[in-house]
């Protein structure tokens, strides 16, 4: 009985294999070609076709072989397909897949073409297909839940088996005990991009992908190319990358080694010559400890090497970079070379030839940090760090220190700058010939653009140092600008630095809360040569006569204003100057020798007078040295007025009272010259002040004696000299008188005895 069931049994399964393997031979997949493509336009709502051969097998491989499958575009787009296939080759072993393992043939996908658009309106088409999903989903949705609706004896059944199912549920997920997959090959790809609104075409051709044998825990050879072709902006590179992937059975640890990628740009209306960057990495990923985990990453690029090593944590929530990068010392000039970007010439022809960059970079979702920040700049080296609390605010924070710099080796040569000079100078002179003041105002009036917008977003606080600068003929140390800047109120305060043997200890600000921007500064000046900055302006106040001081100036500045434009910034400033200088020596002025000429010249003019007495053999001094010279300044309705100047010594005063008008770059002042050691009648005449009359613009001065108040003491000093004269001649005849009375008298005597 048991052998006849065996036999049964046996039969059956004869049977059971004898009928597979019949209907497998017999099998035609293409028969099922036209339910196929209507299934698919009924889902899509696009045309559909399959132009090949369907091949199909069951055992012992799955196996898929489709050829020529195209699917039909959107209405009212350019391209006839949206999406075609040359080929597609596929194979699974049956058997392995019972005991949790897959098995596959080489995958082979070729000439896939997708055309992607957007036209004019921004509609894309890809929408539809979108929308067919997600009803379809739904429909699949409504069905299944059609299906589950239960009685209440099924829904009682339900929860009382509620914690098997709970323990189903907690059960592990399918894990596949092995793979194995021949390779895999994506060949002769392309993707087309058209983008009507923006005016922009996008091309992606060329695209292959290819891997090795695919394993568990062991090295995939993976390689990639393309080729991309951009309109705007316009751009046309080869794309290409070879790694070696390695991902263990659950999928939660990978691995790239070696990973190189090559992007070889040709030039294009941005870069005047090709571009080749390349990027090496090894790099490890933990999906476990969310860790990913850059041990060494290079990028060179325009002969610019860049070195990182970083982690990655909580990449799938919020994630964290911490990190270090090094750019490696480049030539800057090069580079912008490179980049079609061409520096201004530079006195130091070395300048910008060595630049490196380091920092620790930390980055938590909007918040970025640059610690130990160091740039190298030539011979000047930048340290400190630097912070973004929030990037989408706009924060900075930072603290940054130069060592030294030398401004000057990147300053425009000599021959430049003169060339520059004279070429504002002969603008000038061709602007003073336009009719008074209509070529200043035009050139005053134009409205100062300032970026408002980005000034009020502003959020910056920090502090910028340079321990040593040099800049044209200056040394200054400790120099430190503190910056705050918020809601449009910008703060640089204090600015303070050591120069010329004294220091400067300044702030301004700019508010631009208002529509009419504000600007205010303060300055103090203690003990600071002043020859160097003031020499410059007094070159031409003595005509043709250079002139220069030395000596230590101390000044107190705060000065107010408001407006959109030079002129109204100079109409509506208020403020208050204080000057002191004391020992001060100024050179190719001599107010003595000043004061001498003119009476002499007036004197002579007149034909009254000695003139020669006043004159004298007085040379000019090539040297006046002054005790005290001291100034405040008010300055109001665009002009400073002065009440209180005065340059005193020992051998002349002068005082000065009047105003410069800042509007017309105009000066009228009216100053007076004593000089207090007059012996003669004619040089008392000096004792008495002598006014003269400055004003003209700035740059050519004039020097106008008041020959009125001149006239006055000429004509006191007439009558002293006549009555001095009257007086010496009476004396003269009183001596003689007495004399001859005397000789008279002493003859009357001698008669007598």
């Amino acid at each position: 009985m048991l052998t006849k069931l065996i036999k049964i049994i046996v039969a059956l399964l004869l049977v059971i294999i004898v009928s597979a393997v019949v209907f497998v031979s017999v099998f035609d997949a293409n028969e099922y070609k036209p339910e196929i493509i209507a299934q698919v336009e009924k889902a899509t709502g696009r045309d559909f076709s399959i132009e090949g051969d369907i091949g199909l097998t069951l055992y012992p491989w799955i196996g898929l072989k489709l050829e020529t499958t195209r699917l039909g575009n959107a209405k009212g787009f350019s391209q006839n397909s949206f999406a075609s296939l040359e080929q597609l080759n596929v194979k699974v072993n049956v058997l392995p897949l019972l005991k949790k393992e897959i098995e596959i043939n080489k995958i082979q996908l070729q000439g896939l073409t997708l055309s992607l658009e957007v036209n004019a309106d921004g509609k894309t088409n890809w929408e539809d297909l979108a929308k067919s999903q997600k009803k379809s989903k739904e429909q699949s949705e409504s069905v299944a839940a059609n299906g589950k609706a239960q009685t209440s004896e099924q829904v009682s059944q339900s929860s009382n088996s509620s914690s098997s199912s709970s323990s189903n549920a907690s059960s592990p997920a399918f894990a596949l005990e092995s793979l194995k997959v021949e390779g895999f090959e994506f060949v002769d790809a392309k993707i087309n991009f058209i983008d009507k609104a923006k005016g922009n075409t996008s091309t992606v051709s060329d695209l292959n992908l290819q891997t090795g044998a695919i394993q568990f825990d062991e090295p995939v050879d993976v390689k990639f190319s393309a080729h991309l072709e951009n309109s705007a902006p316009a751009l046309d590179s080869q794309i290409e990358m070879t790694t070696a992937l390695t991902f263990n059975q659950q999928f939660s640890l990978f691995t790239l080694k070696d990973f190189l990628l090559s992007v070889a740009m040709k030039a294009n209306d941005m870069v005047p010559q090709d571009i080749d960057l390349v990027v090496k990495a090894q790099t490890d990923v933990d999906m476990g400890k969310q860790l990913v985990n850059v041990k060494s990453l290079q990028i060179e690029a325009l002969d610019v090497t860049t070195v990182m090593a970083m982690q990655i944590t909580q990449f799938t929530q919020a994630p964290v970079i911490n990190g270090n990068i090094q750019v490696k010392a480049f030539n800057a000039k090069t580079v912008s070379e490179k980049l079609g970007l061409v520096l201004p010439e530079m006195a130091d022809r070395n300048a910008l030839s060595k630049v490196s960059i380091s920092t620790r970079l930390k980055m938590m979702q909007q918040h970025l940090q640059l610690n130990n920040v160091n740039i190298q700049l030539d011979e000047s080296t930048l340290t400190g760090w630097l912070r973004i609390p929030d990037l989408a605010k706009q924060q900075i924070r930072y603290d940054l220190a130069l060592d030294k710099i030398n401004l000057n080796h990147y300053m425009p040569p000599a021959s430049a700058s003169a060339d520059k000079a004279e070429t504002v100078s002969a603008t000038e002179n061709s602007s003073a010939k336009n009719p008074a003041g209509k070529t200043a105002k035009a050139a005053g009036d134009e409205k100062i653009e300032l970026p408002t917008d980005m000034l009020r977003s502003l959020d910056v606080a920090g502090v910028f140092a340079i321990d040593a600068l040099h800049v044209q003929e200056f040394d200054v140390s400790k120099l430190s600008i503190s910056t705050k800047a918020k809601n449009g109120d910008i703060n640089i305060k204090p600015i303070k630095l050591n120069v010329l043997e004294g220091s400067i200890d300044a702030g301004a600000r700019l508010d631009v809360r208002k529509s009419m921007p504000a600007y205010s500064t303060n300055v103090k000046i203690k003990n600071v040569q002043a020859g160097p900055l003031a020499n410059p302006s007094l070159k031409n106040m003595m005509g043709d006569k250079p002139m220069t001081l030395i000596g230590k100036v101390n000044v107190s500045a705060a000065v107010k204003s408001q407006g959109d434009s030079v002129n109204t910034l100079k109409k509506k400033a208020k403020g208050k100057v204080t000057l002191d200088m004391n020992t001060t020596s100024v050179k190719g002025f001599d107010p003595e020798y000043f004061a001498r000429s003119s009476v002499a010249d007036y004197l002579k003019a007149k034909g009254l007078g000695d003139q020669a007495s006043v004159r004298g053999a007085y040379e000019p001094r090539k040297v006046t040295v002054f005790d005290t010279i001291h100034d405040t300044a008010h300055i109001a309705n665009g002009k400073v007025r002065t009440k209180d100047f005065l340059m005193n010594s020992e051998r002349v005063m002068i005082k000065a009272n009047g105003a410069a008008n800042i509007m017309s770059n105009t000066m009228d002042m009216t100053s007076s010259i004593t000089l207090p050691r007059g012996k003669t009648v004619v040089e008392k005449l000096l004792t008495k002040p002598l006014y003269v009359r400055v004003h003209g613009p700035f740059d050519a001065l004039q020097y106008d004696v008041d020959t009125k108040k001149l006239s006055k003491n000429v004509s006191g000093m007439v009558e002293a000299e006549a009555k001095q004269k009257a007086d010496k001649e009476l004396n003269k005849q009183k001596k003689k008188l007495e004399k001859k009375l005397g000789d008279q008298l002493k003859n009357k005597f001698k008669g007598l005895f």
